[in-house]
C-alpha cells in the first residue's frame, strides 16, 4: 500500500479569490466613526436640556460622512477633463467596492436608521428634527443593503 502526503506551503494557495478588504484611502477607514457614539449618547440622553446639543452633535457627524460621501476620490476626478467633478458617483467609502470600513459603519447607519424610524411611527420624543434630513448619504446605506456579501 502506498500512501501519498502532501505538504502544503502557505504559498501554494491562491488569495485571489477573496476580495481585498483593505481601504485605499485612509480616510475611508474613519469617515463615519463618531455617529454611533453620538447617536448612543443622544438616545440614552434623559435631561430635556441637553437634547439640542446632542442632536447638534449627531446631526454634525452624519453632516461630516454625507460632505465625504458626496467628494469625489482622487482617481473619480478626470485630470484631462475641463469640467469640474461636483459629486462623488461611488457606491461606498472607499470607492464601488465593499471594504473593512463599510462593514464597520453600514450596520451601525442601519441601527440609527432603525431607531429613528420606529421612534417616528411611534410619536417618540428622541427623533430628531430638521436638522436630521440633512443627510442625504440615504443611497450609501441602500448600496449597503443590496449588496449581496452584506
Amino acid at each position: 500500500m502506498l500512501l501519498v502526503t502532501r505538504c502544503y506551503s502557505p504559498h501554494s494557495f491562491s488569495l485571489s479569490r477573496y476580495p481585498k478588504l483593505a481601504a485605499k484611502h485612509r480616510e475611508s477607514n474613519t469617515a463615519g466613526i463618531d455617529i454611533f457614539s453620538k447617536f448612543s449618547a443622544y438616545i440614552k440622553n434623559t435631561k430635556q436640556q441637553d437634547n439640542a446639543a446632542l442632536e447638534k452633535g449627531l446631526v454634525k457627524a452624519l453632516k461630516k460622512l454625507d460632505d465625504y460621501l458626496k467628494t469625489p476620490l482622487p482617481e473619480e476626478i478626470d485630470a484631462d477633463s475641463t469640467e469640474e467633478e461636483k459629486v462623488s458617483k461611488r457606491k461606498f467609502l472607499d470607492g464601488d467596492d465593499l471594504t473593512l470600513a463599510d462593514c464597520n459603519l453600514l450596520p451601525k447607519l442601519h441601527v440609527v436608521k432603525l431607531v429613528f424610524h420606529t421612534e417616528k411611527l411611534t410619536n417618540q420624543s428622541h427623533c430628531p428634527g430638521p436638522g436630521f434630513k440633512m443627510y442625504n448619504g440615504r443611497w450609501y446605506s441602500a448600496n449597503g443593503v443590496h449588496h449581496l456579501d452584506f
